[in-house]
C-alpha cells in the first residue's frame, strides 16, 4: 500500500523503520507520507545516515553532520530529542577545537532540559521522562567541568527514577538507577543494585554487562 502512494501506510511503515533505526527506509517512507509532523523524525533519520557514513570516513562527513545537527536544532528547538542533539553537536565542536561553541551549546542543552522538566506535559507521547533529562543535564555539566552541578543532576535523576519504580526489583528503570548511582559517586550503592539483579536474572546478559562496564570505567 505504501508503494502505491498511500500516505497513511507510508507514515506507519516509516515510523516502524524509524523505531528500528533503519534510517534510510524511515526517511524514504516518512517523506512519502508528506506530513509536516514527521519533519523531526526525518531530520533525525538524516543525521543517523550521516553518522553511519561518518563512522567509515569521519573527515569526509563531519561538516555535513555538523550542519545537519545545527539545522535540526534550529528547526525543532524545543523537543526532548533536541537536548540529545545539542550534546552530540557539542562533541563535534569539541573535536574541531571550538570550545566557545561547545560550551554555548552545552549550556543551551541544560537550559532546554530544565525547561522540559518544569513542563512534563511536553514529554507526553515521547520516549522521555524527567530523570532522562536530568541525565542529559548531568552529562552536559560534566563536559563543562561543573562537578557539583553534575552531582546535583545525578541525584535528581536517582530520585525521579525511584519515583517511577513500583518496586525495588523492577527491571525497567534499574539499569538507569544503578548507572546514575555510581555516576553520583555512590559506587557501593550501584554495586549493590547490580549484584541484586545479577542474582535475580543470572541468565541475562544485560545487568552483567552494565556491571562490567562500571568496573571497567572505574579501573
Amino acid at each position: 500500500a505504501a508503494k502505491k502512494g498511500d500516505r497513511k501506510a507510508s507514515a506507519k511503515l516509516g515510523m516502524m523503520e524509524f523505531e528500528r533505526e533503519n534510517f534510510a527506509a524511515a526517511k524514504k517512507h516518512l517523506t512519502a507520507a508528506n506530513d509536516k509532523k514527521f519533519g523531526e523524525p526525518i531530520a533525525i533519520s538524516e543525521i543517523g545516515l550521516l553518522e553511519e557514513k561518518s563512522e567509515l570516513d569521519p573527515k569526509a562527513y563531519s561538516g555535513d553532520l555538523v550542519s545537519a545537527l545545527e539545522k535540526s536544532i534550529k528547526d525543532f528547538p524545543s523537543s526532548p530529542e533536541s537536548v540529545d542533539r545539542r550534546i552530540s553537536l557539542s562533541e563535534k565542536y569539541a573535536s574541531a577545537g571550538n570550545k566557545t561553541k561547545r560550551d554555548a551549546v552545552l549550556k543551551d542543552a541544560i537550559r532546554f532540559a530544565q525547561e522540559l522538566i518544569k513542563n512534563p506535559d511536553r514529554l507526553e507521547g515521547k520516549d522521555y521522562a524527567p530523570p532522562d533529562l536530568w541525565v542529559s543535564i548531568a552529562n552536559a555539566n560534566t563536559k563543562l567541568g561543573d562537578v557539583s552541578a553534575a552531582k546535583v543532576a545525578w541525584l535528581s535523576a536517582i530520585k525521579d527514577y525511584r519515583g517511577l519504580m513500583k518496586s525495588e526489583n523492577e527491571r525497567g528503570y534499574s539499569l538507569e538507577l544503578a548507572y546514575c548511582t555510581w555516576k553520583s559517586g555512590d559506587v557501593a550503592g550501584a554495586e549493590a543494585i547490580y549484584k541484586r539483579f545479577d542474582a535475580l536474572y543470572p541468565a541475562e546478559f544485560t545487568f552483567f554487562h552494565a556491571h562490567a562496564n562500571m568496573d571497567y570505567e572505574l579501573g
